[in-house]
């Protein structure tokens, strides 16, 4: 879904769950904020057809590049 969409995966984890034998939860960082197109088309697809359940921890605006 990311490389599809060109996103820039700066990290990917995983691990299993505690509740429930053979289930397992990812943790991903993007490159991008979750109003971007690209990112927003990826999330919809994963909860449309690869997750039972997805959660937006944050989405931050790059930074400017200016110093105040």
């Amino acid at each position: 879904v990311f490389f599809y969409n060109g996103i820039n995966l700066t990290k990917l984890s995983s691990r299993t769950s505690k509740s429930k034998i053979g289930e397992c939860f990812f943790w991903i960082e993007a490159q991008g904020h979750e109003d971007d197109q690209k990112i927003s088309i990826a999330i919809g697809v994963l909860r449309d057809g690869f997750t039972q359940k997805i959660w937006v921890a944050g989405s931050y605006p790059a930074a400017s590049g200016q110093c105040l």
